[in-house]
């Protein structure tokens, strides 16, 4: 059993959990997700700690884009349409 593998999904729900708190998000989503991948390369294909970590970090990233996707204001974005 990698026990690296399991503290670096522990690591990371935590990391999540704690992250979702500070932005006022729901910590279910953002841990869910983190669980979910972790548990995918774990169980799923048989993968350990660095790929764990490595996922974490994508998952953190992806958070981040889509955060800054969804809440940039329609009137900030520029018209490429009326130049």
């Amino acid at each position: 059993m990698d026990y690296a593998g399991i503290a670096a999904a522990i690591l990371g729900a935590v990391f999540f959990y704690k992250g979702a708190e500070q932005e006022h998000r729901s910590p279910v989503v953002w841990v869910g997700l983190s669980v979910l991948a972790s548990g995918v390369l774990m169980f799923g294909l048989h993968k350990g700690f660095w790929w764990i970590l490595l996922a974490q970090f994508v998952l953190a990233i992806a958070i981040a884009l889509w955060r800054m996707w969804r809440e940039t204001p329609a009137g900030d974005a520029k018209d490429v349409n009326n130049s």
